[in-house]
């Protein structure tokens, strides 16, 4: 089933999350970053409302994770390849 997901996800360039065995309390502690999902959905779901509201998805994702702006600019040149690097 694995790997059916697999080759469907590569075909179609997108993520495909599988289910695997349930961790007990103790695993989930010692493997896991705290907090790290309900952060991530906690931003994902700022970046839906601000899109949904038609408001500036940057300032609101500085807002959300209380950082700051370091630079900004125009990238004039880029190269892009569709071969994986060895």
């Amino acid at each position: 089933m694995a790997l059916i997901l697999s080759l469907f996800s590569s075909t179609l360039r997108c993520a495909a999350p599988i289910a695997l065995n349930a961790v007990n309390r103790e695993q989930l502690l010692t493997t896991t970053v705290r907090h790290s999902i309900s952060r991530a959905w906690r931003l994902g779901k700022a970046v839906l409302d601000a899109r949904t509201n038609k408001t500036n998805i940057l300032n609101t994702i500085i807002q959300h994770e209380n950082g700051q702006v370091l630079f900004t600019g125009k990238v004039k040149i880029a190269n892009i390849t569709d071969t994986p690097n060895k």
